[in-house]
């Protein structure tokens, strides 16, 4: 579960995600000591965008954000903002499949790790393009058995 996130973290399925305001709307955005740090007015129509990969790899709640770390979701910390790991959206917009995605995506990974070895034989770095969804760079990979005792 905690790789899992660990790889939500760093490649979210969407890693932008927006909104469009169906009425004039007043924006305001606080510090913790309720200091007004931002206000503005946004019109009916105007759109709102949240950078979902930006939020997962922020150093201030992720050190070393690059980095992979899955024990970094090992304990409830209190640094890391809930706002701040969104791979499935969040709030009445978040993504009525994400447990059983949550679901397939643990089943698969460990069926993977626990029953093969897996080898990357091209490109040697992978890249993810794409702007609502990701796209990643086709790689070939050797999945080698291990042996049954």
């Amino acid at each position: 579960m905690k790789a899992v996130a660990e790889t939500l973290r760093i490649h979210p399925p969407a890693f932008v995600e927006g909104r469009q305001f169906r009425e004039d709307t007043l924006i305001t955005i606080k510090d913790k000591d309720q200091n007004l740090l931002w206000k503005k007015e946004l019109r009916q129509g105007h759109s709102i965008l949240c950078l979902t990969q930006a939020a997962g790899r922020d150093p201030i709640l992720y050190p070393k954000p690059e980095q992979f770390n899955p024990y970094r979701f090992q304990d409830e910390d209190p640094s890391i903002a809930a706002l701040s790991f969104l791979p499935f959206g969040g709030g009445p917009h978040t993504c009525p499949g994400q447990y059983l995605a949550w679901a397939e995506l643990q089943t698969f990974t460990y069926r993977i790790l626990a029953h093969f070895n897996i080898q990357t034989l091209f490109p040697e770095k992978l890249d993810q393009k794409g702007f609502f969804t990701l796209r990643a760079t086709p790689a070939k990979v050797r999945l080698t058995s291990f042996a049954k005792d």
